[in-house]
């Protein structure tokens, strides 16, 4: 295989993996919904070397009165029992996204 193909075609691939993500988070932020997770475990989700070692962030939150779990990957600070807002879709509410930056107090919400 030519070298120039293989550039061109990697080019290509992260380009519409950038576009997918850009719409996704686009469209997150224009029809989403604001709301809170709470950080219920951190794992390990990463094996040999200690490079590649990382570690994700599971959360829960409630859409309307049904529990969901999700996980995004592992930021410095983030402990267990801490919650954060988050912004879903309403049409799947398993699109969701964490704003870690934006911590919140737990005992100001009835679910938590």
């Amino acid at each position: 295989m030519n070298n120039k193909n293989v550039i061109v075609g990697l080019i290509l691939f992260l380009g519409v993996v950038l576009t997918i993500g850009y719409f996704r988070n686009k469209t997150l932020k224009n029809k989403g919904v604001q709301s809170i997770c709470k950080v219920i475990e951190i794992k390990d989700i990463g094996e040999g070397a200690e490079a590649l070692d990382s570690k994700a962030a599971y959360f829960s939150y409630q859409v309307d009165g049904k529990e969901y779990i999700s996980y995004d990957s592992f930021y410095l600070g983030t402990f267990v029992g801490s919650c954060y807002e988050i912004i879903y879709l309403p049409s799947n509410p398993k699109r969701v996204k964490v704003n870690f930056k934006k911590e919140v107090d737990c005992l100001n919400y009835s679910n938590y």
